[in-house]
């Protein structure tokens, strides 16, 4: 009889204990509210080789939302990981989906140097904002934490791009070492 009231305060336990589980760990894909917009990166860095042929960039499309207007800005940081520049305006882009490339040209002439005046090893944080009909206004602190953390999602509101002499192969369709999306 022992053995049965241990039995039932197990098996309670037991219960309890799975029904407190985590609901956000839910295998069901996320569902973005709101305006959201994403970027499919298909070249991931900038060549410092090749740097009047090489783009970083891919398509920029809706994926939620009634957006009409992207705002871009875009920062320089050395190798070591100092801002070189402020937060300065890059484009705005008001025609969806939006096939997006960024040239060496490009990055120079945003701020204001020359494209000999880029070096290996800098890399270039873009932060945007999305805005809808309305004027409302979304950026990357307005996404969930799970929508900001999985790069599967692709979100157009923090991304960065890296100028490199020994660029990774991004035909590779198994590369998960090299994160764009932040």
């Amino acid at each position: 009889m022992k053995n049965i009231y241990s039995f039932i305060y197990i098996a309670l336990f037991s219960i309890l204990f799975i029904s407190c589980e985590d609901e956000s760990l839910s295998p069901l894909p996320v569902k973005v509210e709101g305006n959201f917009v994403k970027i499919d990166i298909k070249s991931r860095q900038l060549d410092f080789n090749n740097i009047n042929s090489t783009y970083f960039g891919g398509p920029i499309s809706i994926a939620s939302g009634d957006v009409v207007k992207l705002e871009m800005f875009v920062v320089r940081y050395s190798a070591s990981g100092v801002a070189l520049t402020e937060l300065v305006p890059f484009k705005t882009i008001t025609s969806f989906p939006f096939d997006f490339k960024v040239t060496p040209n490009d990055l120079a002439v945003a701020f204001g140097v020359n494209v000999s005046d880029l070096q290996d090893g800098e890399f270039y944080r873009f932060i945007n904002f999305s805005y809808d009909s309305n004027g409302k206004k979304t950026s990357y602190l307005n996404l969930s934490r799970q929508v900001q953390v999985s790069y599967a999602l692709q979100h157009a509101y923090r991304f960065n791009t890296e100028m490199s002499n020994d660029p990774i192969d991004t035909t590779d369709p198994t590369l998960t070492q090299y994160n764009n999306y932040q």
